[in-house]
């Protein structure tokens, strides 16, 4: 099954742990192509008065607001069926969450009303 990816960056120079950032990206990316159910995952870059930040926004079912911060602890799914089309065992969010605090990146996250979820990481000013 083909999953679309659509990138929409400016240049920007970062600095920035490549390997931590590279994790992050993977596993936003792999679950929003996972669970968007075909729908495009758009990969977003600006800068702004504090520096870069980078979206992965996706237009699937989202996570409720009220389960967020349990899905970016270890072994956490919305669905408790560790069904085989899903995949996954809930370590990919608290993966991200556990980088982004060590490298001093800030994460929000956006679940917008009409579905689809947003992760956006803010890097610090210099990275």
């Amino acid at each position: 099954m083909r999953h679309p990816l659509m990138v929409r960056c400016e240049l920007h120079q970062l600095w920035a742990a490549p390997m931590a950032l590279r994790r992050v990206l993977s596993n936003l990316i792999q679950n929003a192509q996972r669970y968007a159910a075909g729908f495009p995952v758009t990969l977003v870059c600006e800068q702004g008065p504090q520096g870069v930040r980078i979206g992965v926004l996706d237009q699937g079912p989202g996570i409720p607001e009220t389960e967020l911060d349990r899905m970016q602890q270890p072994f956490q799914r919305l669905e408790a069926s560790r069904s085989q089309g899903t995949g996954g065992v809930g370590l990919g969010l608290a993966i991200v969450k556990e980088l982004a605090k060590a490298n001093g990146w800030r994460l929000q996250w956006i679940s917008p009303p009409a579905g689809g979820l947003q992760c956006w990481i803010q890097l610090h000013p210099g990275a």
